[in-house]
């Protein structure tokens, strides 16, 4: 999965990015989110560089024995879409074209099964209003020739390209 970081508080981020650069931080919070999904929080070294949660600081200020603890509370964390891999539903929606209001996806149903659905977009007015188009807004799936609502999807991904059979010349 891939996240958007951001700090909740000025005065935290204004005191973080004081003494470290931002990028680095995030990527310490990326790195622990990703091998360590329990954690809830990031404890940055300042001094011993060459230990997994050393950042350098701007300034060499910091004594032996000093670490300083990012809490993920005090963080936006954003699930983003990954065209690479699965996508939690319905925490991030699908990326449908404006033209065609739907694409079509591998799903993963509750009961574990795997599908290909199509997702229907939500149509908004100019005033803002959502509007359903003709099937309805959401996942559905194709059966006997016609689409069918379905309400059990977890998680979603993009579909592999076609087979291209090689045929020489």
């Amino acid at each position: 999965m891939k996240y958007k970081y951001g700090f909740k508080d000025q005065k935290i981020q204004n005191f973080f990015c004081s003494l470290f650069d931002k990028e680095k931080i995030f990527l310490m919070v990326d790195f622990t989110k990703r091998n360590f999904p329990e954690a809830t929080y990031i404890t940055i070294d300042p001094v011993r560089s060459g230990r997994s949660n050393y950042i350098t600081p701007k300034l060499p200020v910091f004594m032996k024995g000093t670490e300083l603890r990012l809490s993920f509370t005090e963080l936006n964390i954003e699930q983003l879409y990954d065209e690479e891999d699965w996508n939690p539903y319905p925490e991030i929606e699908p990326e449908v074209d404006e033209k065609e209001r739907w694409s079509q996806w591998l799903v993963q149903t509750k009961e574990g099964e795997l599908k290909v659905a199509y997702y229907y977009h939500k149509v908004t007015d100019l005033l803002g209003n959502y509007q359903v188009n003709d099937i309805g807004n959401g996942w559905h799936f194709l059966k006997l020739r016609e689409l069918e609502p379905e309400q059990n999807i977890i998680a979603f991904k993009k579909l592999p390209e076609l087979y291209k059979e090689n045929v020489e010349n």
